[in-house]
């Protein structure tokens, strides 16, 4: 079954693309580099990708190094899909849930829980055949890469962390510049840069926020306030704890560039690929997103 097979190679690719950005160029052919077997066992091999827009910056660059160096070194061909971010989660648990499925491999997001991993096959015996050292992960990774308790007999694997991602304040630094300021280090910190903004007549938005419901992309926004204001969404015992004082000052910390016109009004429709286009085209001086966009 298909699905059984979805996390070993999503396993292997992971291995083979964090290597291929820190070896020496000459090393990324060489399949010793990455514990693989000589002479391509499995040349002329097509796996079909189960992913979201192959095009988007985060993944362009991996389809094409998978062309570039993982194919040569492998003779394994990976067709990337190019499915739409809105719909690919309903699209995954399709497949994962059909025996019939046309995709070989796919990557999920541990945020949309563990459901997908009841169609998945354990990699505990692969894990421990390579030696692969779990701890080299952060524990938050391993957590939503396993069921059962980590470090124990009852650690269930059942994939590795393809990627993850810290969330970056971007800032136009002619505009701070211009006004004198240091970039921001809080939140508050960016209400005052607006306010004086605002009062220097400038003809640009503070900062470009994405408050759409977009597949729940302004989320992620909203959890950097609560942290920033060091709250979270539950405490120890997974109860709920956003709703807290804290939380509660962070979410009109998080609604406030709106109130107070810091950002443009078509921001509660925009999703975070709309508002970081406020920044290349001169209408927003600054924005928080995924690290990616600086490539």
């Amino acid at each position: 079954m298909k699905a059984h097979r979805i996390l070993l190679v999503v396993l292997c690719l992971a291995l083979v693309f964090a290597a291929l950005g820190v070896q020496a160029q000459d090393d990324n052919m060489n399949p010793a580099t990455f514990g693989l077997a000589e002479g391509k066992p499995y040349d002329g091999i097509t796996l079909k990708f189960l992913i979201c827009c192959n095009t988007a910056q985060q993944f362009a660059l991996l389809d094409k190094m998978t062309a570039e160096e993982f194919t040569p070194m492998t003779g394994i061909t990976v067709e990337w899909g190019d499915v739409p971010f809105g719909t690919y989660q309903e699209t995954l648990y399709l497949e994962a849930s059909n025996p019939n499925t046309e995709y070989d491999i796919a990557a999920w997001v541990d945020a949309w829980g563990t459901n997908i991993k009841d169609f998945l096959y354990p990699l505990n015996d692969f894990v421990a055949q390579y030696d692969i050292d779990m701890s080299d992960y952060s524990p938050a990774y391993v957590g939503a890469s396993t069921m059962g308790t980590v470090g124990t007999d009852n650690e269930i694997i059942y994939g590795l962390p393809f990627r993850g991602h810290p969330q970056i304040l971007y800032y136009r630094s002619d505009v701070l510049a211009e006004l004198g300021v240091e970039p921001p280090k809080t939140w508050q910190d960016v209400n005052t840069i607006g306010a004086m903004m605002q009062e220097a007549g400038m003809d640009i938005k503070p900062i470009s926020m994405y408050y759409g419901l977009n597949v729940d992309q302004n989320l992620f926004n909203w959890y950097s306030h609560l942290w920033g204001a060091g709250t979270d969404i539950f405490d120890e015992n997974w109860e709920p704890i956003f709703n807290n004082e804290a939380g509660l000052a962070a979410t009109i910390q998080y609604l406030s560039y709106l109130r107070d016109g810091y950002t443009d009004e078509q921001s509660v429709t925009l999703n975070e690929g709309d508002a970081w286009q406020e920044v290349l085209d001169g209408r927003a001086a600054m924005y928080v997103g995924w690290w990616w966009r600086y490539s």
